[in-house]
């Protein structure tokens, strides 16, 4: 019988801390026997807010690494970066071209971006389209 399937990522918009490692990576790294684990870099994810190509590399790079580190061994799981996947963009742009815009400005992040005068751009939108592609 197959193993579950477990997917899960986190956005490389800062260093790991203590708390990812103990609510999240931890609990990962023991469940690689359990399940077929699929972790990923949420590098697209993290484009709404306008980042700094050079910084984005380099944190992406150390999620990666960190992953490694806390026990996420590549030989039991699969570690990839979301941007690398091109049906992921490909399924984003489709289910995007089916999102009814004003279910999608009923974002919380949206409208409190909104709400301070600020131009939000199309990638916090379009962020719940992504995230179920």
């Amino acid at each position: 019988m197959p193993k579950p399937v477990i997917l899960t990522g986190i956005k490389p918009t800062g260093k790991l801390n203590i708390g990812h490692y103990i609510g999240a990576v931890n609990n990962w790294r023991k469940m690689l026997e359990e399940y077929d684990s699929l972790f990923f870099i949420a590098d697209l994810h993290s484009l709404t807010v306008t980042p700094n190509p050079k910084e984005l590399a380099e944190l992406t790079r150390d999620l990666i690494t960190w992953y490694i580190a806390c026990g996420l061994d590549p030989k039991k799981c699969s570690i990839f970066l979301q941007s690398h996947v091109v049906g992921h963009t490909e399924l984003g742009w489709i289910l995007g071209c089916l999102a009814p815009v004003g279910q999608l400005e009923r974002m919380t992040q949206y409208k409190d971006y909104m709400a301070k005068g600020k131009n939000a751009y199309g990638g916090l939108l379009f962020y719940p389209v992504l995230m179920a592609a």
